[in-house]
């Protein structure tokens, strides 16, 4: 199918000449991948990998992992949360629990005494004293040290808001709790709110990217032929008049019958991909 389709960009290649970047038509080329995929009966998973192999490629990638086109930015609902849970064991006077975690891309971590340690049971309060915070921006470390030294109960926490959008932050506190309770019953968690990535608008491949996140939350083959000639139409305004989705639903068809075991059948493909060939050529 995809080979059969690629007819078409053959046919329009030298339009595509015309372009300041080409690297749309490698899209294009993409999404007839993705639809030949789906043609095929390929599980969800191979076409959501397909899907964001393409997407990482249109992101500019860069040798440290990193993309051109990608921002981290804070996001305006609720944050991916990276949780790090510890069962304190120091009893408040006698010493204290150093408990320590990492993650990347916070741009703020906090000190969370949840209010259940398991689905059954119950937690009791933790003593917190001092919070050191480790975090990296742009190469260089930085540390902050704050001090809470006091007793959070169950369902309280205290957020510490770094300012900026780190490359990753390490945290150290330093926990116990009273000799009131048997040892395993005091949980504290050290939580870091976590930037999320947003393609950057004024990359050139941007609507593309929207296109394939469009396709990647409905992979059907209508949405599919809806985004190619969403993107053919911007990058071939001719082919408005050839009727593409037509075409393709023609191309279709044609494969159908040339993989048939019936030389009626081939012959009737064959004139069928010859008309899809004339209808582009005029």
């Amino acid at each position: 199918m995809r080979n059969l389709v690629f007819v078409l960009l053959l046919l329009i290649a030298p339009a595509a000449a015309a372009l300041d970047d080409c690297s749309e038509v490698e899209a294009l080329d993409a999404l007839y991948g993705i639809r030949d995929l789906v043609i095929r009966g390929a599980g969800s998973y191979a076409i959501t990998s397909a899907i964001e192999e393409s997407l990482n490629g249109l992101r500019g990638p860069l040798p440290d992992g990193s993309y051109r086109w990608v921002n981290w930015v804070k996001p305006s609902g609720s944050p991916p949360i990276v949780k790090h849970g510890h069962t304190v064991s120091a009893v408040h006077g006698s010493g204290t629990d150093s408990v320590e975690a990492s993650a990347g891309k916070p741009f703020a971590v906090a000190v969370v005494v949840p209010k259940k340690r398991s689905l059954f049971s119950g937690n009791n309060p933790s003593w917190v004293g001092e919070v050191e915070i480790q975090f990296t921006l742009d190469g260089r470390q930085r540390t902050r040290t704050e001090s809470i030294n006091a007793w959070l109960n169950p369902g309280t926490s205290r957020t510490f808001d770094l300012g900026t959008i780190a490359d990753d932050a390490r945290v150290r506190i330093e926990a116990a709790t009273s000799a009131q309770y048997t040892e395993g019953e005091a949980l504290v968690e050290i939580h870091f709110k976590q930037a999320v990535e947003q393609d950057d608008p004024d990359n050139p491949q941007y609507e593309t990217i929207r296109s394939l996140q469009r396709i990647r939350s409905s992979s059907s083959p209508e949405v599919l032929d809806a985004e190619i000639a969403k993107l053919e139409r911007r990058l071939f305004p001719s082919l408005q008049s050839y009727r593409f989705t037509f075409l393709i639903a023609k191309t279709r068809e044609a494969e159908v019958l040339l993989k048939s075991d019936k030389p009626k059948d081939q012959e009737k493909g064959k004139k069928l991909l010859k008309e899809v060939v004339d209808e582009v050529k005029e």
